[in-house]
């Protein structure tokens, strides 16, 4: 029997009507040739077979989903694929109002390109319009090439997004026990929503990434049972209530965000904090809690920048290289833990972490015992921030900031403490 054969053995060409047992796609005339074959197999078993053809008129693009059209002659038309910038990956950069009405400025992570979108004083984002950069996130030819190998410039299936309006409560527990979606999205169309206050309490079993922008809402649970696969959470004025209906217990959590929120009772922080054991990143601006716990042997960085209310700070975290705490006024205490019950006996055997911690404390009010901490830590190597280093303009996300600057001063002069 030839090797051409379909269903030809592909170790010794042998006919066969057993196929793997994962891909279904290998034919094996015995186990011991599937054995033989598996050292090699392994890299690609289960992982989609990209067929190497041209396009055919009806065949649907794997970037933008749309079906390949006749171009009146049986031939497919190949250019036209276009793919909007993704929602999900738009960077806010800023906005502007004037007598030409309002002006968004927006970066595309998923293509890097930065556009911005116009329209009149008051109109919402969807009726605005791109008028300077590019339209689409990708414009070109059709593919057939599978979605893992295009990127994020593509329509993705399994995204959602719910924009502010009278029925996003039914459009939110209409999804529930959905299990295509992997990444949600509940976002104003423009100005901060709290009319609606909507509330996310269903059954995602694929959800990975939920993001929440400038709607208030009044309950988020994102629990174990509801959600077990959460990595990634970014939040943007979350809620106006100073005590949330906040449930968020996500053991795989990676990456956190949240800007402006609080003041407020922080035990929904600290309790997903708790559960959050495998956090590699923490990214916060005016996040007003009193007090945060840290542990997790992945966690890499930690932004508390504009941590206005922050008084006491507690870390495990072995593998930490950046701390930010970049005009926290009123942080009196810093706690490095060097050991956790059950963290701790994850790690490797006879472990060390050699890089450099690196703190940043521009215009921070620290106690006595938080500056002790941060300059006795082993591997903190350089000297902290003082009002003599705040010379720029940074601001968000940036270096130093007059104002924070004038603040800072404010705190130490009525509270007595360092200024750091």
């Amino acid at each position: 029997m030839p090797k051409t054969d379909p269903k030809a053995c592909v170790i010794c060409a042998k006919s066969s009507n057993h196929v793997c047992g994962k891909c279904k796609v290998m034919n094996y005339c015995s186990r011991d040739c599937q054995k033989q074959h598996w050292k090699l197999h392994k890299k690609t078993c289960g992982k989609p077979v990209f067929v190497d053809r041209p396009l055919e008129v009806g065949d649907k693009c794997t970037r933008c989903l749309e079906t390949v059209e006749d171009d009146g002659h049986g031939n497919p038309v190949l250019m036209g694929c276009r793919v909007p910038h993704p929602e999900h990956l738009q960077q806010n950069c800023g906005s502007c109002y004037g007598g030409g009405g309002m002006q968004l400025s927006l970066m595309c992570q998923a293509c890097n390109y930065s556009y911005r979108r116009t329209g009149s004083g008051d109109a919402p984002i969807s009726e605005t319009r791109i008028t300077q950069g590019p339209k689409w996130c990708f414009e070109g030819s059709h593919t057939l090439l599978p979605a893992e190998r295009l990127g994020d410039r593509r329509v993705k299936k399994d995204l959602v997004v719910i924009t502010a309006n009278e029925d996003m409560q039914e459009e939110i527990d209409a999804l529930d026990g959905n299990e295509e979606i992997t990444v949600l999205r509940i976002c104003s169309d423009g100005l901060y929503t709290e009319e609606y206050a909507p509330s996310l309490n269903i059954k995602l079993p694929n959800l990975i990434e939920f993001q929440l922008e400038d709607v208030s809402m009044d309950q988020i649970v994102l629990t174990p049972d509801l959600t077990p696969k959460v990595k990634i959470i970014s939040m943007q004025n979350p809620t106006q209530c100073e005590d949330p209906d906040f449930v968020i217990e996500c053991s795989e959590l990676k990456r956190f965000s949240c800007h402006y929120w609080g003041p407020g009772n922080s035990d929904w922080v600290n309790t997903m904090l708790a559960h959050a054991t495998k956090l590699e990143s923490f990214d916060s601006y005016k996040l007003r809690v009193d007090y945060l716990m840290f542990a997790s042997n992945k966690l890499d960085n930690i932004r508390l920048h504009r941590a206005e209310c922050l008084e006491y700070l507690e870390l495990y975290a072995p593998r930490l290289t950046m701390l930010n705490v970049q005009a926290a006024y009123d942080l009196d205490v810093i706690k490095f833990v060097d050991t956790h019950p059950v963290l701790s006996k994850k790690l490797p055997k006879n472990f060390r972490f050699n890089r450099e911690l690196e703190v940043n404390t521009v215009n921070a009010c620290l106690g006595g015992e938080a500056r002790h901490a941060i300059e006795h830590h082993p591997r903190f190597y350089g000297g902290l921030d003082d009002d003599d280093s705040d010379d720029g303009f940074g601001g968000f996300g940036g270096g130093g900031n007059p104002m924070a600057s004038m603040e800072a001063m404010f705190h130490q002069f009525h509270s007595g403490g360092g200024f750091y």
